[in-house]
């Protein structure tokens, strides 16, 4: 069944098309949910590692533990005399051979420039006279220069000198001979054993380790790593045997965990079968469990059921328990996309669910059980996921222990935010006010965003759009995509003459100048929509020193609005780019800000109704700021806040307003109508006796229909792009009514869409 699943595995990742994220932001694996269970709690910095991590081979500690060095620790025993281990590491580690052979001959005095002449471990064997750790040390460097940085690979040659490693093979075999010190003898073996696995020699690796480590009886950390090393030859040999020493080195050496893990793997249970047989206690065959179903083909509730059956205590147990919370936090507490309710409903998992929640209860009945509270933390999440808010707080709510008492304080709190089916005002004031005064709470990374979050929720379902939308967002964001009904009801919140403690938190949130800037976003709203009236109504409400950059910008809000232009080059200014058409009329304004624009356009109007000797240019120029002011063109950023044209919203095509439907997500839809512009050069090119002028219009014209059409291919699904078809109606009319102007001879030289359409 195994390695029918690992075939399985293979074909999903090789041969089933993978979602593609697209180049940009991404987020990262603490953005994609809400973390409440805290994994680090399992208290062991060497079980870590192995905490659930889905984007990395391994966890890593958010305050990694500066763990000892297991051989400088057995070192500094060894030695004794109160020497500080960093001398030691730096004699052992990082002084070359050179210099400590300079050493054991007498050089290196005192005064010498060495910089390892002031250490503690040399200033040792100077007062003690000679010691063979020195001759170990000197034989150790002179093996690792045929060793170094290949200690994993444990099949590559990397151009290692098979004779060296043989003499070093033969001199470390003498050297062990000599000395009846069983520290240095073993270390002597490790290095024997290690010289004959990297040059191949596996049969001869494992001889020497029977023959030279395990007969001195010494279980330490080097005698794990030179019985790491016999595994690693055994498994060259494809030999059953090189499983099972693997788990037994990740259990006794720590540090060396994450390599076993690495080389600890199985392709059908008869080889499964023939090293688990070779377990000698309830304790090896937990240690079996736990490293298969760590592995990436493990299926970890099964092997929890099976440490479950033999030793219910096992810390091992409480490491995978702690990782399937995690699992189901992440499925079930999602911080990006579009959850209506937490926790999501997730049929898919309820069947692991039951089954989890049944181990759990079994578990919590074995005698002396040293970390019950877990497991009633473990029943109190199942509950929550199931929706059964009670049982989910009256499990937390048991927990005594101070260990994990701060952790179900916090899982109570969002099992009770999970069960409110509406919210008021005393609901408001008491998890807000319960959140700011409880540090264990507060001091959560995810809960005030998840309670925004949950309560967002509760207030979209309640049509209180204000509230929904800060939950999620601030004022900038309202810009991305105008909604009247949500500006005004934003206007109406900030009055609360006397807001409760969660209106405070959200009142917090939009910042100072709150009032004008939903007032210039009102005026804004309407300015789109070319609703002149209540557009300079809104902007007549401003402050008359209200200055945001997106009322008044010198750099785009001035008379180059009114040019019509080809093309826009958008890291130059304007003017230059277009016809300047503009400076033949001197009533227009060389600067604008919003309320003023509104005016001038409305002026514009007013002026080709009662001019009708001009009334065309009027109307060539009001389409040319439609044009201008569009999400494609120079001027954008006075109706939509930058220079961005992406998720462009096209009125034409969808045929309706498309107002914000879910405020966690809040869409970056700009409204855009580009008939406005097309209407105002049909009304310059019926009403001008000028062909030039109606070419030019007629050209403009069809750049609006440009935009219009590459805003319908935004709306559409990819697979639709390819048949939509751009009817250039105003390119037909440029070719059939003003194909003897100049302006079209000039246009057909320089826009290479018009001459493929003439062709």
């Amino acid at each position: 069944m195994r390695y029918l699943q690992k075939i399985f595995a293979f074909l999903l990742v090789f041969f089933i098309p993978l979602t593609l994220i697209p180049c940009g932001w991404e987020p990262s694996e603490g953005e994609l949910y809400y973390n409440f269970f805290h994994q680090e709690l399992i208290g062991d910095a060497q079980l870590m590692p192995f905490l659930y991590e889905p984007s990395y081979p391994y966890y890593e500690a958010e305050k990694k533990e500066d763990l000892p060095d297991p051989n400088i620790v057995e070192w500094q025993e060894y030695l004794g005399d109160g020497l500080k281990k960093e001398d030691i590491a730096s004699i052992v580690y990082k002084m070359p051979l050179k210099e400590l052979v300079e050493f054991s001959r007498g050089g290196l005095p005192s005064n010498s420039s060495s910089k390892y002449a002031g250490n503690g471990l040399l200033k040792h064997w100077i007062n003690q006279g000679p010691s063979a750790a020195i001759s170990y040390l000197i034989y150790a460097k002179k093996c690792q220069e045929q060793a170094e940085e290949y200690d994993y690979y444990w099949d590559d040659d990397n151009g290692r000198d098979v004779d060296v490693m043989a003499a070093l093979i033969e001199e470390g075999r003498s050297l062990y001979a000599e000395t009846d010190d069983a520290f240095l003898k073993l270390r002597f073996g490790y290095q024997v054993v290690r010289l004959a696995h990297y040059s191949k020699k596996r049969e001869l690796a494992v001889q020497l380790f029977d023959e030279f480590c395990e007969p001195l009886g010494l279980k330490n950390h080097i005698y794990y790593r030179a019985l790491e090393q016999k595994a690693g030859a055994l498994q060259g040999l494809e030999s059953p045997e090189a499983a099972y020493l693997f788990s037994i080195v990740f259990d006794k050496a720590p540090s060396r965990r994450e390599i076993c893990l690495t080389s600890f793997g199985f392709t059908n249970n008869e080889d499964w079968n023939a090293s688990f047989s070779m377990c000698k206690n309830k304790e090896e065959q937990v240690v079996f469990y736990l490293m298969r179903g760590l592995k990436s083909y493990g299926f970890e509730l099964e092997e929890m059921e099976n440490i479950a059956a033999v030793d219910p205590a096992s810390p091992y147990l409480d490491l995978l328990l702690i990782r399937q919370i995690n699992k189901y936090e992440r499925d079930n507490f999602p911080s990006l996309g579009d959850a209506k309710q937490f926790p999501i409903a997730n049929s898919q998992n309820e069947k692991h669910i039951n089954r989890l929640k049944a181990l759990c209860e079994k578990v919590l009945d074995a005698p002396k059980l040293p970390s019950q509270d877990l497991w009633k933390i473990a029943l109190g999440d199942i509950a929550l996921f199931e929706h059964d808010y009670a049982t989910a707080s009256r499990h937390f709510t048991s927990v005594s222990s101070s260990k994990y008492k701060s952790q179900a304080e916090i899982l109570d709190f969002v099992a009770r935010i999970t069960a409110l089916k509406e919210i008021d005002a005393q609901a408001e004031e008491q998890f807000a006010k319960e959140y700011a005064s409880n540090q264990n709470l507060n001091g959560c990374q995810d809960m005030k965003e998840f309670m925004l979050d949950a309560f967002g929720m509760l207030y979209k379902q309640q049509d209180d759009l204000a509230k929904s939308f800060l939950c999620y967002n601030d004022l900038l964001t309202l810009r991305e995509h105008l909604d009247i009904h949500l500006i005004i009801d934003l206007e109406e919140f900030i009055k609360i003459p006397e807001p409760n403690a969660m209106e405070r938190l959200l009142l917090d949130k939009i910042g100072v100048n709150a009032c004008h800037h939903l007032v210039e976003a009102r005026g804004t709203y309407y300015l789109q929509r070319n609703d002149l009236e209540k557009a300079i109504a809104a902007f007549e409400q401003l402050d008359k020193n209200y200055d945001s950059e997106f009322y008044k910008n010198l750099n785009y809000m001035n008379s180059t609005v009114f040019s019509g232009s080809m093309w826009q080059i958008y890291d130059r200014t304007f003017e230059g780019q277009g016809d300047a058409i503009y400076q033949k009329h001197k009533f227009l304004g060389d600067s604008y800000d919003k309320l003023s624009l509104a005016k001038q356009l409305q002026d514009l109007e007013k002026r080709a109704k009662k001019e009708p000797k001009n009334a065309a240019e009027y109307y060539y120029m009001l389409g040319n700021a439609w044009n201008n002011m569009a999400p494609y063109g120079w001027h954008r950023p006075i109706l939509y806040y930058n220079r961005t044209n992406h998720f462009v919203y096209d009125l034409t095509y969808n045929g309706k307003e498309d107002y914000a439907g879910f405020y966690k997500n809040y869409p970056t839809y700009h409204y855009f109508n580009p008939l406005v512009a097309m209407s105002y050069f049909d009304k310059a090119i019926k009403l001008t006796k000028d062909p030039e002028l109606q070419a030019r219009a007629a050209f403009m014209a069809a750049k609006a229909e440009q935009q219009q059409f590459h805003s319908q291919l935004d709306n559409l699904p990819w697979r639709e792009r390819k048949n939509a078809v751009n009817e250039k109606r105003y390119f037909k009319r440029l070719t059939q009514e003003f194909s003897d102007t100049e302006y079209y001879a000039q246009m057909l030289r320089e826009c290479e869409d018009l001459r493929k359409y003439a062709n």
